[in-house]
């Protein structure tokens, strides 16, 4: 090529050197491949898709370019921006609240490009992978190393599910791989075969579970309710439209949700008796997150008392810009009476007795409707136990009672 442009390879590199203003690497190719991108064999190998890779000589550069591609669709938004930075500068905060009035700022006027408008008003995914990697548990000396897809459970259903074609059985079934839990279709009741895998429905009018099945029923709720919300005509999928709270991190944990305080900005450390409204910017930023917010999930409500109870209640009617009873957000209250009860609060199921409680109007008891759960579940095989526990919980044990408790006790010797 040098002998047919008559240039020496000195001459060459003198050239390019010509047009360079910063320490830049070439990787050595043949001219076979001036129009495939910089790789690297082993990487490229082992990752097994398109590449172009760089190295890294000058970190102002990197930083330039990761600030450049990040904001590279906000192109019109340096008016803003100049804006925001002098409101901050103007307000008397400090850098962290200026830091996140700027970054509000910025968050809730994103400009979009005309692709991904289309993809958010079709409701269609804006990421996709084509690799999935599931955690599962296994005791050491299992060889089980295979996980079961779509196709195999339902190659695997039982046969009083013959009759569902694939489609149906992807949108109304998950399989359960508890032996001890009940199947929860009119269906799969007459299932026989302990070797068939357990299918549960994910909305039904009937729901098993550990105890009552409280937990299924919260599931089972969310499940259905999710996917009636994901079918709507012009819903964004990355819209929280249903929110799962607890009281505690244990117990949000266990329904995968988050706790009270956390998801509603409420400050653990301070009181709760007057209500302290939130900042501009947390308003904000928790409007856009809840704008189209219709129905949270509490579970143990037991542990709920009357002034977080009445605090959730102002947040949500400040969030959603509305004096109705919790913002007109739908409350669905989960959890069991005769559990732990508030810490240094009154229970909400009972009248207010503190400040002027007896003139307040009880949340609960003027907007909320109780369904029981009645048919035990985890102990279903052992009837003579269940009731036993029943009356414990209750506080009418009987001495018989104590006696069989008595009898199952194991001393250290």
């Amino acid at each position: 090529m040098l002998q047919i442009l008559d240039m020496t390879e000195d001459q060459y590199i003198q050239a390019i050197r010509w047009s360079l203003t910063a320490h830049k690497l070439f990787l050595k190719r043949s001219p076979s491949e001036i129009r495939v991108n910089a790789y690297n064999k082993t990487l490229l190998e082992t990752w097994k898709a398109n590449m172009d890779i760089q190295y890294v000589l000058d970190p102002y550069a990197c930083a330039m370019y990761i600030v450049s591609y990040i904001s590279k669709g906000q192109r019109g938004m340096s008016n803003l921006m100049q804006r925001a930075t002098k409101e901050a500068k103007d307000g008397n905060h400090d850098i962290k609240q200026r830091v996140r009035h700027i970054g509000n700022k910025f968050l809730n006027h994103v400009e979009l490009s005309a692709q991904e408008a289309v993809y958010l008003i079709l409701q269609m995914s804006l990421r996709k992978a084509t690799r999935q990697f599931v955690i599962q548990e296994l005791p050491d000396d299992s060889t089980d190393v295979e996980c079961m897809g779509l196709i195999k459970k339902y190659s695997a259903r039982p046969k009083v599910l013959e009759n569902y074609c694939l489609a149906d059985f992807a949108a109304l079934f998950d399989v359960s791989t508890s032996k001890s839990e009940s199947v929860t279709t009119q269906a799969a009741d007459e299932i026989e075969n302990e070797d068939d895998p357990l299918f549960e429905k994910s909305a039904t009018d009937k729901i098993c579970g550990a105890g009552v099945g409280k937990s299924q029923v919260l599931k089972g709720l969310y499940n259905a309710l999710l996917r009636y919300y994901s079918t709507l005509p012009g819903n964004d999928p990355d819209d929280t439209n249903i929110l799962l709270m607890a009281p505690t991190g244990k117990a949000a944990y266990c329904i995968k949700g988050t706790t009270i305080h956390c998801a509603l900005h409420i400050p653990a450390n301070q009181g709760l008796s007057d209500y302290k409204a939130l900042t501009n910017d947390k308003l904000n930023s928790l409007q856009v997150k809840y704008h189209n917010l219709k129905i949270i999930f509490i579970d143990e409500i037991s542990m709920v008392g009357h002034r977080i109870f009445r605090y959730i209640d102002q947040r949500l009617q400040q969030i959603m810009g509305s004096k109705k009873v919790f913002g007109g957000v739908s409350i669905i209250a989960v959890g069991d009476l005769f559990q732990v009860k508030p810490v240094k609060d009154g229970s909400i199921f009972k009248e207010l007795t503190d400040d002027y409680g007896p003139l307040a109007t009880n949340l609960w008891k003027s907007n909320f409707t109780a369904y029981e759960l009645t048919e035990i579940m985890r102990q279903k095989d052992d009837q003579a136990f269940a009731q036993l526990l029943n009356r414990l919980r209750e506080g009418n044990q009987t001495s018989d009672d104590l006696a069989t408790l008595a009898a199952r006790q194991f001393t250290s010797d």
